[in-house]
């Protein structure tokens, strides 16, 4: 990435990105402080680092609602989060988080390749193993080889797959974590199988949100969430007209069947394009903000 340039404003830091996917100029607002989806280790670490650098101050929180709640609550600047994975999907509860809040803004977006490693203590064995703890998406990732390799292990969800490494790394020898290979040395743990997800295209998308004021000049990546009934939802995608969908995803609204809100990212677009679609009779529509994909 490019060298930013810091420039103080406000009290914050006015920075400008690195060139983004599609060479749009960008500047985004920057604080001192970044939340995001720990422990130590986690892939949401290291997409926090390509957003920020090395200039700011880290924060691993627990639970991705944890890292959102202490931003909001003014502990935080910025969080980041996942969002979507190209084997496990969208990461239901993650969207269900942004979709809760109405003063989240969208400031960054990046994908990360995502190798899942087999993690266990250096002196066990694989016919030691009989717990696998990672997160959700770890544990879909590598389920095929969890299934030839350890067919007989019991596997648990937890917050993250660093966070799986980490109570590895305290229990005994018969505990293993799917987590990356930089948490095996984050965690004293040996790698006993790299590489373990079911695909070579194995990516998952982040998000750097904010509660600043959400941009609207025309960037990479805009995001809106539209909410009303499925039966309308063909007139919706008509109004995109030429603009090409990045990401749709339906939640349902929990009221009757048929109704949901959508959350949707379109390339090559910004505020004036989501006016436009929001002209749509029979939706209720929230606006996150434009930003570049870095």
């Amino acid at each position: 990435m490019k060298k930013l340039l810091v420039i103080i404003l406000f009290g914050l830091s006015l920075v400008s990105c690195a060139t983004s996917q599609n060479n749009y100029e960008w500047t985004r607002l920057t604080g001192e402080t970044v939340s995001y989806l720990g422990p130590e280790g986690t892939y949401t670490g290291q997409a926090a680092k390509l957003f920020f650098g090395d200039d700011v101050a880290y924060y691993a929180e627990k639970t991705v609602s944890d890292a959102v709640a202490s931003m909001i609550s003014g502990k935080y600047d910025f969080a980041v989060i996942p969002q979507e994975n190209t084997v496990g999907g969208p990461v239901t509860a993650y969207i269900d988080e942004l979709l809760s809040h109405d003063d989240i803004s969208v400031v960054c977006e990046t994908e990360l390749v995502i190798d899942q490693a087999l993690l266990m203590k250096k002196e066990a064995e694989l016919v030691d193993i009989t717990l696998v703890c990672s997160h959700e998406q770890g544990l879909i990732q590598g389920k095929k080889w969890l299934e030839e390799n350890l067919p007989f292990a019991h596997t648990q969800i937890v917050s993250s797959t660093a966070e799986g490494a980490r109570l590895a790394s305290i229990s005994d020898k018969s505990v293993a974590a799917v987590a990356s290979a930089a948490a095996a040395d984050v965690y004293d743990l040996k790698v006993y199988a790299p590489r373990i997800q079911e695909s070579d295209a194995n990516r998952t998308r982040f998000y750097a949100l904010s509660t600043g004021e959400k941009r609207r000049e025309r960037a990479d990546r805009m995001l809106f969430s539209a909410k009303g009934n499925i039966s309308d939802f063909p007139k919706l995608i008509k109004a995109f007209g030429a603009l090409k969908p990045a990401a749709i995803t339906a939640r349902p609204l929990k009221t009757n069947l048929g109704e949901y809100i959508w959350l949707i990212e379109l390339k090559d677009s910004g505020y004036d394009e989501f006016l436009k679609i929001s002209n749509v009779d029979g939706f209720e529509f929230k606006y996150y903000g434009s930003f570049p994909l870095i």
